[in-house]
């Protein structure tokens, strides 16, 4: 991508660029001036001015520009001058056992204040991987902009640049831009953009840009010269990332595991099933004899007392033979609809009066006078067998329901953000082609998923 002019600012005499060989200097400086001279982390690490800690601080900033995706706002009537500048750094998510971008300077540095800030920096991109659960992220590292042109959205341009140079590396479109003329490789390729919010007005401007807080940072984690942060600052660190169109996050850890063994694994198993079919044998034999009984000597009172449990056994029966018939409800919902999340609860029943309630105990006793004692035991022992086939196809309901559920959850939050992370104004949206193509991206990714809950 040529870059020099990516966007021109609503105050045409601004230009947004990427950063140039031209501008290298004077963007370095700014930021001494600036980013080093406020930003509220850099202030309580207690960053001094002394040789040694200028030389290493401008060394990372070098560092982090080779990267090609610095940003920079120029004043077109003030002879180009340099009036703010992002500085953004690609980082790839280290192996076992190796450094970061920033733990490998924290490791050489000389300067007490640049080691405990990329400390710090080395713990908020290790804490991004660990959250996003991602291999490459684009880092919103720096940024600053001189006091006489701030409150001009200068800065939130500057934002969605960085952020729209993140959609085309991740389209595989080289729009990286060196400082020395070098061609940069496309790879690696950021899966998502994230950055560290030290106030609530810098949280406001994400969130209003499509971002969304995945962790908040404690200060007293964090020391310098036996201080902690949270001795020198007000405000909380607030550690934010973009919503994802690319990548989501399948469910490993299955909250409703235990409702998903009960609603069909288990009887997936060859023993569970010999078993299930001789209770069904059982229960068939009584449901026969019952049958029988209320047919052909029927009596009111005993219908009226013995009725519910007969038809609760009748389900109970029908609930085995489709056990064994067919059980695949959740997994042929879930071979249509990967999950994202899922939450569930539950409630306890108990009956207790068995002889009030149990028409086989008063069969039991009518027929087998002599043998009532074990029957009885024998059938309350099928109970455990009964009383899960019966319950099976609530916890299918519950399982898939849940899931679907959360699912749309989700899926609405994604059409409400659909057209977050653009400040053009409405009407150059139409002819915005880095809009009309994201969007169209995300349209398709939503029509996509409601075609799955279709399905």
């Amino acid at each position: 991508m040529d870059s020099h002019i990516l966007k021109t600012h609503p105050d045409s005499t601004i230009e947004c660029r990427q950063l140039s060989e031209e501008f290298l200097e004077e963007t370095l400086s700014l930021m001494e001036k600036v980013y080093f001279a406020e930003e509220k982390i850099v202030g309580a690490f207690g960053l001094t001015q002394d040789s040694q800690t200028i030389f290493e601080e401008r060394q990372v900033m070098k560092n982090i520009i080779e990267d090609g995706v610095s940003v920079i706002a120029i004043d077109k009537n003030n002879n180009n001058k340099v009036i703010g500048a992002c500085l953004n750094k690609i980082h790839v998510k280290p192996g076992s056992g190796e450094e970061t971008f920033y733990g490998k300077i924290a490791k050489s540095s000389k300067a007490s204040a640049i080691k405990s800030i990329t400390e710090f920096d080395d713990y908020v991109i290790r804490k991004f991987f660990e959250l996003c659960q991602v291999d490459c992220v684009l880092e919103f590292t720096m940024i600053g902009i001189l006091p006489e042109y701030r409150n001009r959205g200068i800065a939130k341009t500057l934002y969605q640049i960085v952020i729209d140079l993140g959609r085309v590396l991740a389209k595989g479109v080289n729009a990286k831009k060196s400082v020395d003329g070098r061609e940069l490789a496309v790879e690696p390729v950021p899966e998502t953009i994230v950055g560290v919010c030290t106030s609530e007005k810098a949280w406001q401007v994400g969130e209003d840009m499509g971002f969304k807080l995945v962790a908040t940072l404690d200060y007293e984690k964090f020391k310098c010269e036996e201080k902690t942060l949270a001795d020198v600052q007000v405000e909380e660190i607030s550690v934010v990332s973009m919503i994802n169109y690319r990548h989501q996050d399948l469910l490993n850890d299955d909250v409703l595991w235990v409702v998903r063994i009960l609603g069909g694994k288990i009887f997936h198993c060859g023993v569970v099933k010999f078993v299930i079919k001789l209770t069904l044998s059982l229960y068939s034999f009584l449901l026969l004899a019952q049958t029988y009984f209320f047919v052909f000597a029927p009596d009111a009172d005993q219908l009226i007392q013995y009725g519910p449990l007969f038809f609760q056994m009748c389900y109970a029966t029908l609930g085995m033979f489709v056990v064994l018939l067919r059980n695949r409800m959740i997994e042929d919902v879930m071979e249509v609809i990967d999950l994202w999340d899922v939450k569930s609860a539950g409630e306890e029943v108990e009956i207790d009066d068995d002889d009030q309630v149990f028409f086989t105990n008063w069969l039991m006793q009518k027929w087998f006078f002599g043998h009532t004692k074990c029957l009885i035991v024998l059938i309350k022992l099928t109970f455990f067998v009964a009383a899960p086939c019966m319950t099976v196809h609530g916890y299918q309901i519950i399982y898939t329901l849940q899931h679907v559920k959360f699912q749309m959850y989700m899926f609405n939050k994604y059409v409400e953000e659909l057209t977050k992370g653009f400040t053009t104004c409405e009407c150059k949206l139409l002819f915005d082609e880095v809009y009309q193509n994201e969007v169209n991206f995300r349209l398709k990714f939503l029509i996509k998923r409601h075609c799955d809950f279709l399905r």
